[in-house]
């Protein structure tokens, strides 16, 4: 009896812990698409993001996509087993920065094909799913918020046969803080339809009671809530996100560390009327970049009266240093210290040059140009002339140098007046 009774409890565990995995943190984004075959024959696609380094659940597979009539009725519903899945590469576009190693995304692929006739209305396909992952900045209850990819196939009367338009790209999993970024959210269409790009606050979706719903709940969907000081138009904060309407040309400049979500919607336009509209829901990772070499000088360098010129070197992440410090009469004129000095052999202007070098990688050397003045010595003086038993003084400069005379005065007379005159006069 006593092992039937442990039997039972492991099994009981099992299944306790499966349900728990239903609902683990780890979806990231995704975006569902169809594609019109002829004969009322629809391919449907969905792409589906998850988190391999934070996540636990795998994708669903299979999935339930729902398809809803105008009234948000249930029409049909399918299960969708994973067509084919991939890892998604951590990559930016330059040679100078490393791509963190805790960030790890897979993207799977659903594909089928379903009889969908001309309907008034049209329909809505879509997908839902819980959890996004606890670990979000910008959203708010994030553990209890789940995500819904939908599209909607126009009514008939406003068009026929369509198919919606598909992004180009992956979104990348991660983005650089403090760093202006640009990526390319474009989309096509097999119709020639206008395209008109957004930026649009995500929907939510599933809970954890029913983290994957079989069949998925029909609209009207609700969107998430973001936290303060964050918003769908603002998602990493920084420099808000915009997005060229025309191109799909998104930019921003994030300056905080974390995870955040973002979404991108394709305006769909037939002979000027809007019959569709794409959502790309996505969670990028925005992730220290100290790879970035810069070189930097503090200019111009003045020296006044010494031949001898202290630089002072504003660059970082660089490795190592190689200055040349512009000295025409000969070959000797550099230095490897970071902040060095070097005597010039006569008054004069000369440019210094800084090279930075990375520790990463030789393309990411950099390179910085400063003016040096050095001038002679500079001495000031003055007189004072003053009237017998007056309180009239008469100032006089007799400032010199072997540049010249100087060419602007700062005069303070001690009592709170003063002037910018070569030759001022003064009552005390």
């Amino acid at each position: 009896m006593k092992r039937l009774h442990i039997f039972l409890l492991y099994v009981g565990l099992l299944f306790f812990i499966g349900i728990n995995r239903c609902d683990a943190t780890h979806i990231v984004g995704g975006e569902l698409n169809y594609l019109y075959l002829g004969n009322n024959i629809y391919e449907v696609s969905l792409t589906v993001y998850r988190d391999c380094y934070n996540g636990i659940a795998p994708f669903d597979d299979p999935a339930s996509i729902g398809v809803f009539d105008a009234s948000g009725n249930l029409y049909s519903s399918s299960l969708v087993y994973i067509h084919d899945q991939n890892n998604v590469a951590n990559v930016i576009n330059s040679p100078c920065l490393t791509p963190p190693a805790n960030v790890c995304y897979q993207v799977a692929h659903y594909i089928f094909t379903t009889v969908l006739p001309p309907r008034a209305g049209g329909y809505t396909l879509a997908y839902q799913r819980c959890c996004r992952n606890g670990t979000i900045a910008n959203l708010a209850n994030v553990n209890n918020t789940g995500a819904t990819y939908f599209a909607t196939i126009p009514d008939p009367a406003v068009a026929v046969n369509n198919s919606n338009p598909v992004f180009v790209n992956w979104p990348p999993t991660f983005i650089c803080m403090n760093v202006p970024f640009t990526f390319d959210h474009s989309a096509t269409d097999v119709d020639g339809d206008s395209l008109v790009y957004e930026v649009f606050n995500p929907y939510e979706g599933a809970d954890p009671v029913s983290p994957m719903p079989q069949p998925p709940d029909g609209p009207q969907y609700s969107h998430v809530y973001y936290q303060s000081p964050y918003s769908y138009l603002n998602p990493f904060g920084g420099v808000p996100i915009q997005i060229n309407s025309v191109t799909g040309r998104m930019t921003a400049t994030p300056n905080a560390l974390g995870q955040f979500v973002y979404g991108i919607g394709v305006k769909e336009y037939r002979n000027g009327q809007l019959i569709s509209e794409t959502f790309r829901d996505f969670q990028v990772n925005v992730v220290s970049c100290p790879q970035i070499t810069v070189a930097s000088i503090f200019s111009p360098t003045i020296s006044c009266g010494s031949l001898e010129a202290d630089f002072l070197n504003n660059s970082y992440n660089a490795a190592t240093y190689t200055w040349n410090f512009g000295d025409i009469t000969t070959t000797g004129d550099t230095s490897s210290l970071m902040n060095p000095s070097y005597e010039y052999p006569d008054t004069g202007d000369y440019w210094a040059t800084l090279v930075a070098y990375s520790g990463v990688n030789p393309l990411c050397n950099d390179t910085a140009v400063g003016l040096v003045h050095v001038y002679p010595v500079f001495n000031a003086n003055f007189g004072v002339i003053n009237t017998h038993c007056t309180d009239f003084f008469q100032f006089n400069d007799l400032s010199y140098g072997i540049g010249g005379t100087a060419n602007f005065w700062d005069w303070s007379f001690g009592d709170g007046d003063t002037s910018s005159q070569q030759y001022p006069t003064h009552l005390c």
